[in-house]
């Protein structure tokens, strides 16, 4: 009797390197009615009670125009001098859950400019807020100058103010459909008990259940030959076949091993060359009925094979994907790193061939040896 065991896994992310590298993650303009429910994660509020909270808006009028809406009014500037206002409008909403941040203009970098939220698809205009009076308003920027409508008829033009970026931590990278390269590793069979039953009847057979239960510690490392700077969460999926080598006890035999999965994750400005430890220790619980012919006795063992300090160098599929993000910007951030893959244009995501190392110590399989002692 054979049974696949799981893995208890230490997970080793080598050679990352130790910066941040957040990556865009788009903002949705969804249209809104007053008599509607407000849509889930709007941007807003920045003030006051909820019937009179703002938030960022948008009004199509000949172009889009960025404002901000209060009880279901959406107030904009037409142009540099003109203001209007309108009942029908779209809400700015994180339904990807992004990380938002408010940077002041005067802080904006080159290289942040793809964080930053559009208002029309040209991206000539983008979202930007300021403080007037007492109150927070949402308004756009054009040409570096911020255009915000204070309620009335009249724009007024900031030349300080916020602009908002919209960002995740970073790539997603799930490995799965992993296939060794490395010849056979060695095994060693490790008894967890054994029991002599005797059945003393002439006539009837005896049926008797045997339980052995032990604790067994277990690691795993993994790391990559290649990787992308911009990777924050690590999913692992073990998948593979591997071929046992039990020296004179046993020929080599192929043990599967699946049902194994992890996540590693990383969070803002953390390091990301750390290991992650994933539950080493686990207790095994095995059952087998064992049946002794009249006046028989037998020696039933019971065992697992354990695979001590093995290392093999791996092939996998690596599926990068981002919230929010085309496969077509993936890719493109995966080539800043020179990794190449497929597209895949309706789930969004992008695979490539993942090699590496792979090594640790693991149970593989239980059975039960029974053997007539007479």
């Amino acid at each position: 009797m054979r049974n696949i065991s799981y893995l208890a896994l230490t997970l080793l992310y080598l050679q990352v390197p130790t910066t941040f590298s957040a990556i865009p993650c788009p903002l949705i303009w969804q249209g809104h009615f007053g008599s509607e429910k407000m849509p889930e994660n709007p941007i807003g509020p920045i003030a006051g009670a909820p019937d009179t909270a703002q938030f960022a808006s948008r009004v199509w009028n000949a172009e889009y125009h960025g404002g901000w809406m209060q009880k279901s009014v959406s107030y904009y500037p037409l142009d540099a001098t003109r203001a209007a206002s309108s009942g029908d409008y779209e809400l700015l909403t994180n339904p990807n859950e992004c990380l938002i941040k408010w940077v002041d203009n005067s802080e904006q970098a080159p290289e942040d400019a793809d964080k930053l939220t559009p208002i029309d698809a040209t991206g000539s205009k983008v979202v930007g807020r300021a403080l007037i009076g007492n109150s927070i308003h949402f308004g756009e920027v054009v040409g570096g100058v911020l255009l915000v409508s204070t309620g009335g008829t009249s724009t007024t033009r900031l030349t300080r103010y916020q602009l908002l970026h919209s960002y995740s931590s970073g790539l997603h990278l799930e490995l799965k459909h992993f296939t060794l390269l490395n010849d056979a590793v060695t095994g060693r069979i490790d008894v967890l008990g054994q029991d002599e039953i005797y059945n003393l009847s002439d006539h009837a057979e005896l049926r008797q259940w045997i339980r052995v239960a032990k604790k067994v510690t277990e690691e795993t490392t993994i790391a990559q030959e290649r990787y992308s700077r911009s990777l924050t969460t690590l999913r692992v999926t073990l998948d593979f076949s591997v071929s046992i080598g039990l020296g004179d006890v046993l020929p080599s035999i192929d043990v599967p091993i699946g049902g194994v999965g992890f996540m590693v994750g990383w969070e803002e400005g953390e390091y990301k060359n750390q290991t992650v430890t994933h539950g080493s220790e686990r207790e095994l619980d095995l059952l087998r009925e064992v049946i002794v012919p009249p006046a028989t006795s037998v020696l039933a063992t019971s065992q697992i094979v354990m695979i001590d300090n093995f290392q093999s160098d791996y092939e996998a599929i690596g599926e990068y994907s981002a919230p929010g993000l085309t496969s077509s910007q993936i890719a493109r951030i995966l080539l800043l790193d020179g990794i190449t893959g497929e597209e895949d244009r309706v789930l969004n995501t992008v695979t490539a061939q993942v090699r590496g190392t792979i090594g640790g110590t693991l149970a593989t399989f239980n059975e039960f040896n029974i053997k007539q002692i007479f």
